[in-house]
């Protein structure tokens, strides 16, 4: 699938709030822990490396969302070295002839049909480790120190997340009812795939196997 908008120079308002971001990557957490409640974010938690970190949903209407499907073809173009050097695209991975490993997806400000604001990758090339951040008119790249999951993303065998959403709607929807901004965010990890309300008092989730797509956890 081709990205139909072309990837814009990123604005420098931007740059600074990734920049101040990383600091606070390395402070914050949020991944779905079972307790007696259900379903909850634990902000102490070191595994989910990519936390919220001041992200949010940036529009209501979410007109600029991208989905999962497009993200993925311009971060695979972006990727492969001789592809992205021949072709007319402002930002590329400089790994080389290195194999481009994701380990860890997060999606903020996810919509009904699977779309979001950000895209936030966790990958490894050599002995690099990084996130990529993409919106539907830029993509920025940012050296993480902390550590990813263990498990590989195998994204020919992945369930993608507009998917699991259009096939488990009376499970998710209450979800997106309980948000204020009618948003979820999805972080995707070593198999599983934790879906939680945004902008909600109530942040109790939904987890599902991310290959099989089957109910993991349900509070």
């Amino acid at each position: 699938m081709k990205v139909n908008n072309p990837i814009k120079k990123i604005p420098l308002k931007k740059i600074f709030i990734i920049s101040a971001l990383i600091l606070v990557f390395c402070l914050t957490g949020a991944c779905v822990e079972e307790n007696g409640a259900g379903m909850q974010l634990n902000g102490q938690s070191k595994e989910n490396l990519l936390g919220d970190a001041g992200f949010k949903s940036s529009s209501s209407a979410q007109e600029d969302s991208v989905s999962f499907e497009d993200t993925y073809d311009y971060f695979k173009l972006s990727a492969d070295t001789e592809k992205n050097q021949s072709q007319d695209t402002i930002y590329y991975l400089n790994n080389g002839n290195l194999p481009v490993r994701v380990f860890q997806i997060k999606g903020i400000g996810i919509n009904s049909e699977g779309k979001a604001d950000t895209w936030i990758y966790g990958i490894r090339y050599g002995n690099n480790e990084s996130l990529i951040y993409q919106e539907k008119s830029w993509w920025r790249e940012a050296n993480w120190p902390g550590f990813l999951p263990d498990e590989e993303i195998y994204f020919e065998r992945l369930i993608t997340p507009s998917e699991i959403i259009a096939k488990n709607k009376e499970k998710i929807q209450p979800l997106f009812e309980k948000s204020e901004t009618n948003t979820v965010t999805i972080v995707l990890r070593n198999g599983r795939y934790y879906i939680t309300p945004e902008n909600s008092e109530d942040i109790r989730g939904v987890v599902f196997g991310s290959y099989s797509g089957e109910v993991i956890e349900n509070p």
